[in-house]
């Protein structure tokens, strides 16, 4: 899949791309976090659709040619899944009027997926630039669509607070959780918010704060409803670190119960070009751990 081959010039400036862009990200979230504007990415031009076609995934590999870029979704930020994956296990696991939970909310995708879908919806992030950029789509999605598309007291609710702390909610009134959790330090999110978990470098240490997010989610999940964890591997100092298994083990630790395991495809990955001339294989999966409140 990767075999075509890159010069040398090539593979320089695909690098100084990417370092480059992460360089202009890291000082947008610097500013936003400083001085308290909110910067977002511009709003798209024009909305052609405003939801899915796809049909439900049948198997529990799930791979999507290309990221879906209907409504407001766009893939500027960093590490944000493909809508496919919450309007997939939304349809599949919740009816209308249902209440999703996001507690990492990131770029918006579930909490704007759970509106076009007629369910209310509650994000949450440590990070304030993810909260302007999903509060700002959000005001686009009311601005752009069509009469009638969207129930207002469905709006989404968004909150800049830490996950392993959502006593602000009562137990047992979210009817499914759908997020995406900091792979490490892969990509940090904050710049000076020393308690985000996107800031943590130890495997051992990230879950063990991660296992409070898992016991805030239990509680906060009514009975028989699920709760959808979206993780990858990750490589840290030269070494394979099972990121998934390990989160997975939280759950299970928590008190959820499995339900499936989905091997979700990564064809998009722009860091694939950093693998072709390294002995290295490039983690090409994701899990998305589809676990059930008994």
């Amino acid at each position: 899949m990767y075999n075509e081959g890159l010069s040398s010039v090539e593979i320089a400036r695909e690098c100084f791309f990417l370092f480059t862009w992460s360089l202009v990200e890291k000082q947008i979230v610097k500013i936003s976090e400083e001085r308290g504007v909110a910067i977002a990415p511009p709003l798209k031009k024009s909305i052609k659709e405003w939801n899915s076609s796809d049909e439900l995934q049948r198997t529990t590999v799930w791979k999507f040619g290309k990221r879906g870029t209907w409504a407001v979704h766009e893939g500027k930020y960093r590490g944000n899944y493909p809508p496919q994956v919450p309007n997939d296990i939304i349809r599949r696991y919740t009816s209308e009027g249902d209440l999703v939970l996001d507690p990492f909310l990131g770029g918006g995708t579930t909490v704007f997926e759970s509106w076009l879908l007629n369910r209310k919806s509650i994000g949450i992030d440590i990070s304030p630039h993810a909260i302007s950029i999903s509060k700002k789509r959000i005001s686009e999605m009311e601005k752009k669509a069509p009469k009638g598309k969207l129930i207002p007291s469905f709006k989404p609710v968004i909150y800049q607070r830490d996950a392993r702390d959502l006593g602000f909610l009562e137990k047992e009134s979210t009817d499914l959780v759908c997020t995406q959790p900091p792979y490490l330090n892969a990509i940090k999110y904050t710049e000076y918010y020393p308690n985000d978990l996107s800031h943590i470098e130890d495997g051992k240490k990230f879950c063990q704060e991660f296992g409070k997010v898992a016991q805030e989610l239990f509680r906060v999940l009514r009975k028989g409803k699920i709760c959808a964890v979206q993780i990858g591997d990750t490589r840290k100092d030269g070494e394979f670190v099972p990121l998934g298994f390990m989160i997975f083990n939280e759950l299970i630790t928590t008190g959820f119960r499995p339900k499936n395991i989905i091997t979700k495809l990564q064809y998009a990955d722009k860091s694939k070009r950093f693998y072709r001339n390294l002995k290295e294989l490039q983690i090409a999966h994701e899990y998305i751990f589809i676990t059930k409140k008994p």
